[in-house]
């Protein structure tokens, strides 16, 4: 039995463009999981600020070579799948 990409590259605008339907209905019942945890109303009090983000800080998605571009602390972000971005700008 083939299991299609086509989903994962629809879904995802053409990025995840390897990614089994199986593997991708995985990580969206995941996504949607971690969404119903956490808090979406955002503090009317800048006191309750710092408790919102302590609560809400969780990735929604998770990549499968998730990479950390940059230097540490505030320089650096991490990027989700970048040798993706590679292939698909063609270099």
């Amino acid at each position: 039995v083939k299991d299609s990409h086509d989903k994962a590259f629809r879904q995802s605008y053409g990025f995840f463009y390897d990614v089994t339907e199986s593997d991708w209905d995985r990580s969206m019942e995941l996504v949607t999981k971690r969404q119903s945890q956490q808090h979406r109303t955002f503090p009317n009090s800048e006191h309750s600020a710092p408790q919102y983000w302590q609560e809400n800080w969780e990735p929604e998605f998770s990549c499968r070579f998730e990479q950390r571009i940059g230097m540490m602390g505030d320089g650096g972000k991490w990027v989700c799948d970048p040798h993706r971005i590679e292939v698909l700008s063609g270099l």
